[in-house]
């Protein structure tokens, strides 16, 4: 049921107790400021949920105050909880040092720490907290973050359902800047609702996309960016407020947000909602939605040719003839650096597949 730009199941019976939990896209780095990360409105929206979310993303950039300062003002701001699985393998300590134990998720010195789950008590409504992300390649050598990948991912799902009402899983995965999950993406995601999970919630690094119920629950393929220091990132993203009752029943409201000068606001764009409820409907026609995806594959391919296929701007019959020696070998490393940064980043490579896959079909069975 949608009313006033805002989406509602399950509407929970106003006698059980229930606990109000707000999940948030990634955020950072932030540019290092005292003043409020919310504006008014959002800041009472905010306020009126028992416990808060809000995935950690990226490294320090210049002029940035650093993952660490960022993290700290989240949680000056009101967050009680942030997944970091979203950040990358050479964070440094201060990251996990600056954020008390106990409120972050996804990261820790040994695999038993950075997949360990949170459990707590909400209002007598028992939730069970996980974070996975999307790993670079390490021949299984473990890197201080919980990976999406290993084999045992649902089976946390599962350990924790015989003592919590309700499970989270957030999750960074995904095509950089991709608007919708890759299908591989999408059907990992809702192997966590198979196993008992209640929220999936993607927090990066795609921009903010739709989502879908399946089996007792739901997932939500993208929460955007809910703020950062760069100039020309997406400026909107969703808040998913989540109603938890005991016995699995559960409602959601989605709200649009807005972050621009500074601060964190709640938006009345239309337009952005309807695109996200067109992007709703596709999920319901599969051979539609892959199509979108594949089309969304080859565009991501295509702005990111020079990067993905050095060798397609080399004229010559074979990749380095012709070159001298020291030239030869420069070129040879950048390449099989650039190819080994794509074989292990997986979103990447499903990316590059499915293109390649769509204009292999192109030539031979013609345009569709």
């Amino acid at each position: 049921m949608k009313k006033n730009g805002q989406t509602v199941i399950r509407q929970p019976d106003a006698v059980e107790p229930a606990a109000k939990v707000l999940l948030c896209g990634g955020a950072g780095p932030l540019p290092a400021s005292d003043r409020a990360l919310f504006d008014e409105a959002f800041s009472a929206y905010a306020g009126a949920h028992d416990f808060r979310c809000c995935s950690l993303l990226g490294e320090a950039e210049p002029g940035s105050s650093g993952a660490a300062a960022c993290a700290e003002r989240l949680l000056k701001n009101g967050f009680d909880l942030l997944p970091l699985a979203g950040l990358s393998a050479d964070s440094p300590p201060a990251v996990r040092s600056a954020v008390p134990e106990g409120a972050f998720l996804g990261a820790g010195a040994t695999e038993a720490l950075a997949y360990r789950p949170k459990v707590l008590l909400i209002n007598g409504v028992r939730l069970g907290f996980l974070s996975f992300g999307e790993r670079p390649y390490r021949g299984g050598a473990f890197d201080g973050f919980a990976d999406i990948l290993h084999p045992a991912v649902y089976d946390h799902v599962r350990m924790l359902l015989p003592q919590c009402d309700h499970v989270v899983v957030f999750c960074h995965a995904g095509l950089p800047g991709g608007a919708l999950p890759l299908p591989e993406w999408r059907a990992r995601f809702l192997r966590f609702l198979d196993a008992g999970a209640t929220i999936v919630a993607c927090t990066g690094p795609g921009a903010a996309a739709g989502w879908e119920e399946h089996a007792c629950g739901a997932a939500f393929y993208g929460l955007g960016t809910l703020a950062d220091d760069h100039a020309d990132g997406e400026n909107r993203s969703l808040a998913v407020s989540v109603s938890f009752e005991r016995n699995g029943r559960f409602a959601y409201e989605t709200r649009a947000l807005t972050y621009a000068s500074g601060a964190v606001s709640l938006s009345g764009d239309e337009a952005f909602l309807t695109k996200l409820g067109e992007q709703n409907e596709l999920f319901q026609h599969e051979a539609a939605y892959r199509d979108a995806a594949e089309r969304m594959c080859r565009a991501y391919c295509g702005a990111n040719e020079a990067e993905l296929f050095p060798a397609r701007r080399e004229k010559r019959p074979r990749l380095f003839a012709g070159r001298s020696g020291r030239r030869a070998n420069e070129e040879r490393a950048s390449y099989e650096r650039r190819l080994r940064l794509l074989l292990m980043d997986e979103s990447r490579r499903l990316a590059v597949l499915r293109a390649l896959g769509a204009a292999e079909r192109e030539k031979t069975e013609g345009p569709a």
